[in-house]
């Protein structure tokens, strides 16, 4: 059961559509239910997780090495002191890849394939150009809120397999779109350093870590 919900989150439907094309559907739609079609919707909604787990499905993801999970830009000048240092950090948007398998098989025929890729891609299309983003589930860490900025063939022209268009990476970027990460992208330097409070680490400030992140 657990092995089925893990490949279920982190392999087989990773991608979650919010808002967009997704307030059809509750405002939250995960991406199996595009490629995978109704039977999937069923199995779901009666618990069946090995009914959706169990063969081969059309798209398994993993996620691509260079993913970041905390991004900062620090000055590149002269600083009084190390903590006027790491005062002056820059927040920068996270960046997260999936590599998505698409290959054809004995179950998934060519033109299976160029019907149900064609299907999604043009939902993401709708999605993105609706305001659309996703949550991006990783066995290390949740992404919210996140933009899909490209889906990238990354296989065609490889020596070592009979296939093209098989393997693709979908790109996404967690930008700061909140005001209050607005508010926090320089670190509020300007007004520590005008007010003479550098900040300094204490519990009372270090407890805010131990949350799950994305989820909080």
């Amino acid at each position: 059961m657990f092995y089925n919900l893990y490949k279920l989150a982190f392999e087989v439907s990773p991608i979650l559509l919010t808002g967009g094309i997704a307030e059809l559907a509750g405002g939250v739609w995960p991406i199996i239910a595009i490629t995978e079609g109704l039977n999937i919707g069923v199995n779901a909604l009666i618990g069946n997780f090995s009914g959706i787990t169990e063969g081969t499905p059309f798209i398994s993801y993993k996620p691509t090495a260079g993913g970041t999970v905390m991004q900062n830009t620090v000055g590149m000048y002269p600083f009084l002191n190390q903590t006027t240092a790491a005062n002056t950090l820059i927040t920068e948007p996270l960046q997260i890849s999936l590599t998505a398998y698409c290959p054809t098989d004995d179950t998934k025929k060519p033109f299976d394939r160029l019907v149900k890729f064609s299907t999604l891609i043009n939902t993401l299309n709708y999605h993105n150009n609706n305001g659309g983003l996703y949550t991006i589930l990783t066995p290390s860490y949740v992404y919210k809120d996140c933009v899909l900025t490209n889906i990238v063939d990354i296989q065609s022209g490889s020596e070592d397999t009979h296939q093209v268009q098989a393997i693709w990476r979908f790109d996404f970027v967690k930008p700061l779109i909140s005001a209050d990460q607005s508010k926090q992208v320089l670190s509020n330097f300007m007004s520590k350093a005008t007010g003479g409070n550098i900040a300094t680490a204490s519990w009372g400030t270090a407890k805010s870590i131990f949350t799950i992140p994305g989820l909080n």
